[in-house]
């Protein structure tokens, strides 16, 4: 017979001679031996319903099949088939607080599998009681939780400055800066000098953040941004410019006169509002792949999903230079010319534009490195 695998989720806590605490599965387990009887007690610990079985030695026998005769083996064979120092045993707990125990002896040449069952009896408490417990250890959690990105974040903004201070020294710093007065910087924690930000709001879903300053009218300029961070299955990753008008609005990217760089799949170019079906992503939208190649006024052939051609991976650097001269906007992935957008001469005759970023999943985060305008 095949060795029995170590139990999973088990984090051993103490081990006294009548006393042993571990967490198995989903609940904070504890054995008490005495003279009289073994106690097993057990608190969910999602819920945090308690649960206790009471065995003495006359009932040792007949609960664990004949397999153990006291309470002293008993308590110390649960022990030991946790710890794992019997291969040939293992213990889990079902979500209605039933210990399966599964054992192999050997009569001879033979190895025999025993199985018993151990169901632990729900102690009723107060319904109030129960919500009380269980609102007291969330936010004991969540206080570890915070005082741990505490102390995350503390570390990276030490290490940022270090590094900015050099950079300020270089004059590496890029002249741009994300804006914490945008109607949604909250949603963002704004680091190295304004210059990176990342995405700490509650739950996904795009949420999007300007530049401080407007693209220079009747100027060429450029900006680039690096994705230091993407959630690498989905990476929710949009890039762009759009007028001042939507400014107080929420997905930028959908609006009437922006156009943005899309990090998700094989990367996409957005032009004047959000994708809505596959023919509009390749004939208005412009998809950055499949097999009608890519380039300046061309929109690619069929969508594929081919995470090394132009989605926005870790390390990206995606490049945006507008020409409010010739009312066009251009794209770059790595250097790489991938797409070039016309834009509506009233719309930037009217309206200053912004760069922007939105990002869609939490810790997700992005940087400035560079912002250029040529001189006349």
């Amino acid at each position: 017979m095949e060795e029995a695998k170590k139990p999973i989720n088990l984090v051993p806590k103490e081990l006294n001679q009548d006393f042993y605490e571990v967490i198995l599965d989903n609940f904070q387990m504890t054995l008490s031996l005495s003279d009289e009887r073994l106690l097993i007690q057990a608190e969910n610990n999602l819920n945090s319903k308690n649960y206790q079985k009471k065995i003495t030695h006359d009932t040792v026998s007949l609960i664990s099949s004949g397999l153990f005769q006291t309470t002293q083996s008993l308590f110390q064979g649960l022990i030991d088939a946790i710890d794992n120092n019997v291969k040939t045993a293992r213990i889990s707990m079902t979500e209605d607080a039933e210990l399966i125990c599964d054992f192999e002896i050997t009569v001879g040449n033979q190895k025999i599998p025993l199985k018993f069952k151990i169901k632990l009896e729900e102690e009723k408490a107060d319904e109030k009681e129960l919500l009380l417990k269980q609102v007291v250890k969330e936010a004991k959690l969540i206080e570890k939780l915070s005082k741990q990105v505490e102390i995350l974040t503390s570390k990276v903004l030490e290490q940022e400055t270090i590094v900015q201070i050099l950079k300020e020294k270089s004059g590496e710093l890029p002249e741009i800066e994300f804006d914490p007065t945008s109607p949604r910087s909250s949603d963002f924690l704004i680091s190295n000098y304004g210059r990176t930000i990342t995405a700490i709001h509650d739950g996904n879903g795009l949420r999007g953040i300007f530049a401080k300053i407007s693209l220079p009218k009747l100027k060429k300029s450029s900006f680039t941004v690096r994705i230091d961070h993407v959630d690498h299955n989905n990476r929710p990753v949009m890039i762009g410019i759009c007028p001042s008008s939507l400014k107080d609005g929420y997905n930028y990217h959908e609006g009437v006169g922006s156009v943005t760089y899309c990090g998700r799949d094989n990367g996409s170019i957005i032009n004047n509002g959000r994708i809505q079906s596959q023919q509009t992503q390749q004939a208005k939208h412009g998809f950055l792949g499949g097999g009608g190649g890519l380039g300046p006024g061309n929109y690619g052939g069929s969508y594929e999903n081919n995470l090394t051609k132009y989605g926005g991976v870790i390390g990206s650097l995606i490049k945006v230079t507008t020409d409010l001269i010739n009312d066009e906007v251009t794209f770059y992935y790595n250097d790489k010319r991938i797409k070039t957008c016309a834009l509506d001469k009233a719309l930037t005759q009217y309206y200053d534009y912004y760069p922007f970023v939105q990002l869609g999943m939490t810790y997700d985060r992005v940087s400035f490195v560079a912002f250029k305008i040529e001189s006349e």
